[in-house]
């Protein structure tokens, strides 16, 4: 298994709308209906590299941190 850090981009937002859909996730979570535009309104901004507090730009790192699971390679042969 391997953790990869990658920073967030905009093409990640089908993959965080997904995960933020998910039971498990939103029993920690807000009790917010996620959409495609809401997402966008939220995160758009940490891929800029800040966040919007009190209208005053905060400088971030946001990051998707994506796990990497290898299969193992079996071998047959036959006689």
């Amino acid at each position: 298994m391997t953790f990869l850090f990658k920073p967030l981009q905009e093409t990640h937002f089908p993959l965080l709308l997904k995960w933020l859909g998910t039971p498990h996730v939103k029993a920690w979570v807000d009790n917010v209906h996620w959409t495609k535009a809401l997402i966008k309104k939220k995160y758009r901004t940490y891929v800029q590299g800040y966040k919007a507090l009190n209208n005053i730009r905060k400088p971030i790192h946001a990051f998707i941190i994506l796990l990497k699971v290898f299969a193992l390679n079996s071998r047959l042969s036959f006689d």
